[in-house]
């Protein structure tokens, strides 16, 4: 319950900074305070998933929905990804065009909400440090606050830089460079999403280590059609047809190999299949050549 209201807080509280830096922005002509306020937004968007999704995996799975409504969240963050590279996109091109028509900004009232927008990001981390200890998806929330500060950071640098030398192209600089972690912030979202939405093994899981572990099992002779996918963030599932041995006792084995799957490996959800090796009911079975 904490957790959620913690996000909930920085989610609304982040909004309304980057509607402040957005503005301060457009008065004092500064493309890098919009361009920071495009990266609290991009991070506002990865706290509203963060506190979408603990307050989804709450919501009861249904007939017709009989996984819930976990891949709510996968939409909503390709919506996000896609609309953070266009708009980062955009506020490169501009900075780029700036370097041939510099624009003249206001120093003072950048460097004066550049170094709000720091103490702001920072007060945000230190709340979200203290609960992220508890809650992993608070975590992930952290560390994109993280690189907000280092927006934030770049802004007050290019306010300093323009009052004290007059070089304006410090503030396109400073543009480039923060449109750079929206597209790389991005970039990711929108590779993991593309992955769960092709059912491709998480990236942390170890294929092969996961294979050779339930090999070494006593009784188990072969893995066939072994599919590892990601239900949302967080939440993987499992199915696997194991070859056993009549002579081992399989219901003890069920739960050795659930135990494994779940300690070591992280999987909850799992559908396992065992058959005799020799009868093999399903024929034909697909032996998964993994590649190094």
């Amino acid at each position: 319950m904490r957790a959620k209201r913690v996000l909930l807080f920085a989610w609304v509280a982040t909004l309304f900074f980057a509607g402040i830096e957005f503005a301060g922005g457009k008065l004092s002509h500064s493309l890098a305070l919009i361009a920071d306020s495009v990266h609290l937004v991009a991070d506002a968007g990865a706290l509203g998933l963060a506190f979408f999704a603990s307050w989804i995996a709450a919501q009861p799975a249904t007939r017709k929905m009989s996984y819930g409504y976990h891949r709510v969240e996968i939409l909503a963050a390709l919506i996000n990804g896609a609309g953070l590279l266009t708009v980062a996109i955009f506020v490169a091109k501009e900075a780029l065009q700036r370097f041939h028509n510099p624009s003249p900004v206001h120093p003072p009232l950048m460097l004066g909400i550049g170094i709000a927008g720091l103490v702001f990001n920072l007060a945000v981390a230190f709340l979200l440090n203290r609960a992220a200890k508890e809650n992993v998806n608070v975590r992930s929330a952290f560390f994109h606050v993280l690189s907000d500060t280092l927006g934030s950071f770049g802004v007050v640098a290019a306010a300093v830089i323009v009052w004290k030398t007059g070089w304006s192209l410090a503030d396109p600089v400073v543009s480039i460079a923060i449109a750079l972690l929206v597209i790389g912030g991005a970039w990711q979202i929108l590779r993991d999403v593309v992955e769960i939405l092709l059912e491709a093994t998480p990236s942390r899981v170890n294929i092969r280590q996961l294979e050779e572990r339930l090999l070494s099992l006593s009784g188990v002779s072969e893995i066939c059609d072994l599919h590892v996918w990601t239900i949302s963030s967080g939440k993987e599932a499992l199915s696997a047809h194991l070859g056993v041995h009549s002579s081992a006792d399989w219901e003890s084995l069920l739960k050795e190999v659930n135990s494994i799957l779940s300690q070591e490996f992280g999987i909850q959800h799992t559908t396992i299949q065992f058959e005799n090796p020799p009868a093999k009911p399903h024929l034909p079975h697909e032996r998964h050549e993994f590649r190094p």
